[in-house]
This record gives C-alpha cells, structure tokens and sequence, in this order.
C-alpha cells in the first residue's frame, strides 16, 4: 500500500467517517499529497493551515502535528521538529501516536548528529521498555522478550551517542546495562519455549 493511502486509511479511523470524506478537508489532502511527492515546505504550509482548523480534533490534530514534524525534520528544523513531537507526547498523551514520540525525539536528533541530546532520549526509551518487562508476566515471555531486545538497541544507541559526545564513561556504564541485561534466548527463533 502506497504511503499516502495509508494515511489516508488511517485518518479514516481518526476521524467520524462523516468528516473523512467532507470537502473542508481540502488542505489536509493537499499536505499529504505534497508530503508523499517530496514537497515537505509546501506541505508544512498546508498542514499549518489544517492544524489551524483542527486542532480542537485530539487524534486529528495529533496527526497532523506529527505530520508537521516530520516535514521539520526533512527540512533540517530539527528543534521544530521536536518541539511538535514533545506536543503531541503531553498535549495528546491519549492518543495512539503519543507513544511512538520518544523514539521520533531520540532519532531526530541522531538523525541530525546531535549525540549529546539523542543519547538520553534513547536512555529514556530502554527505560520505558524495561519497565514494560517488569510488568510481564510468563504468558508475555516472548513480548518481554522482543520489548527487552529493543531495550538493549536503544540502549546501544545511547552508548553510541554518548560516546560521540565525548562521555565515554557514561557509554561505558550503558555497555555494561546491556551486558547485564537479561538472557534473550528464552524464546526460541519460531515461537518454541
């Protein structure tokens, strides 16, 4: 399914089936358009003038500031980026997207060199996903298990990212969270206990 249909299916679940298909969305498909051909500006100015008309719409608005987030990042506004991104995360924390922003925060700025800032970020995400461990019972093994493998990634690139800032002592003291890091072979490759 081509990027721009899959956003289109997912505002239709965003959104009341009534106002998916209303003309005053005009703007909003014109931003996805230009979004999915590469125009990131013009399409920034048009989720701009969306926003404006939808921002009382919670996931909606969600959406398309993340949208406008991700239009930032392609233009190098990485700052804008995440400050839209850190919107969505606190103004619209009940929404599906707000938990997929701590790892758009932690790769734009990877993304952008700044390892000083990404390191905590993705500190902040192995964190979130060893608490989710601890919160596992045995019927979860195997998403403890997965949730612990993207704990032990975010973690390395936090380590990287400290490393590069120059903090070797702290990417030393993350290199050996992951050495310490629980087994992950509990689950074996298919599915078998």
């Amino acid at each position: 399914m081509k990027p721009f249909l899959m956003g289109f299916t997912m505002l239709m679940f965003l959104v009341p089936f009534s106002f998916a298909f209303d003309e005053s969305t005009a703007e909003f498909s014109q931003a996805e358009k230009h979004f999915e051909a590469g125009q990131y500006a013009q399409a920034e100015s048009e989720y701009r003038q969306a926003l404006d008309k939808y921002k009382t719409m919670g996931d909606l608005a969600a959406y398309i500031k993340v949208r406008l987030g991700e239009c930032c990042q392609y233009q190098k506004k990485t700052e804008a980026a995440i400050s839209l991104y850190r919107e969505v995360q606190t103004n619209h924390a009940s929404s599906p997207l707000a938990g997929q922003m701590q790892e758009k925060i932690a790769r734009a700025y990877y993304n952008s060199g700044n390892y000083e800032k990404a390191a905590p970020e993705f500190e902040k995400m192995a964190v979130q996903n060893e608490a989710k461990i601890q919160s596992a019972t045995t019927a979860g093994l195997k998403a403890a298990t997965a949730t612990q493998e993207r704990a032990n990634e975010n973690l390395g690139y936090s380590a990287f990212c400290y490393k590069k800032a120059g903090h070797e002592i702290k990417a030393a003291s993350i290199g050996m969270r992951i050495k310490n890091a629980p087994a992950q072979s509990k689950v074996k490759k298919g599915g078998d206990k």
